[in-house]
């Protein structure tokens, strides 16, 4: 997704979304263990879905 502004300010932004459970598992391959996720509805003047993705690299 291409933005020419964010939050009132005009930026060049490009956001990219990814499924958090896909992302879940290509952090765990990639030596990452996952602690936690959340996913929820858009609010305000968001559009889609949000994610956030909590992880620890392994020791």
């Amino acid at each position: 997704m291409n933005r020419s502004s964010a939050y009132g300010h005009a930026v060049p932004l490009t956001n990219y979304r990814h499924d958090p459970k896909h992302m879940s598992t290509v952090l765990n391959d990639a030596g990452f263990d996952v602690q936690t996720y959340l996913h929820r509805s858009p609010e305000g003047h968001e559009k889609t879905p949000q994610a956030i993705v909590l992880a620890r690299r392994r020791h």
